[in-house]
């Protein structure tokens, strides 16, 4: 059992110094790679915005690990594969991307609530502000804005933005003009319409 252990730690070690290595390369923090928490799930912003950071290190990691790791068991290989084939799409990266600047709002919304001098009476505004900006992501602004926010319908389809109207940040704006991403429009509607729906369901 201490052997197993000790060759376990070996491993861990090596991986490790293996991606600081990476982390000098492309120039980034030597920080963690962050895990999320299943009794915070608020902690997911944090996750999602550590591993863009380390985007590159960690392409660059799986690229030298699959390459090398013949003595691994064939369930870690296919995991890394797979790792590596989903760092290596540019549409996971957006996905990334999206998440990172959809999750702000979530996230200021519990900091809010975390103050010291917190009022509970102006948790009803909190959360009416909060969904209201939900719905200018993918509701025109007329509609949320023209009437009571118990009398809009976010199914509405009469007053849906349309894929192009839609406004996902400023790093998925600047990948979508993108070469490699302009020539898949099938990919790019499929993307734009699973972020329509992450913000219906939020």
């Amino acid at each position: 059992m201490g052997d197993n252990n000790s060759v376990k730690t070996r491993l861990q070690l090596k991986r490790l110094f293996s991606l600081r290595a990476f982390q000098d390369f492309v120039n980034v923090e030597p920080h963690k790679i962050l895990k999320p928490s299943q009794t915070r799930w608020l902690s997911l912003s944090a996750v999602v915005s550590r591993i863009l950071e380390q985007w590159d290190a960690l392409r660059l990691f799986f690229i030298d690990f699959t390459t090398k790791a013949n003595r691994e068991k064939t369930d870690v290989i296919n995991r890394a594969v797979s790792i590596l084939e989903k760092l290596c799409d540019p549409f996971y990266r957006m996905y990334f991307y999206f998440l990172d600047w959809a999750l702000v709002l979530f996230t200021r919304f519990n900091l809010e609530f975390q103050r010291e001098n917190v009022v509970v009476t102006k948790l009803h505004d909190k959360i009416c502000e909060l969904y209201k900006e939900i719905l200018l992501r993918y509701l025109s602004y007329g509609y949320v804005m023209g009437r009571e926010l118990i009398q809009v319908n976010p199914e509405n389809d009469q007053f849906q933005l349309t894929d192009d109207q839609m406004y996902l940040g400023v790093k998925v704006y600047e990948m979508l003009n993108k070469p490699e991403i302009i020539a898949k429009p099938v990919q790019i509607a499929s993307f734009k319409s699973n972020c329509r729906s992450f913000l219906k369901v939020t």
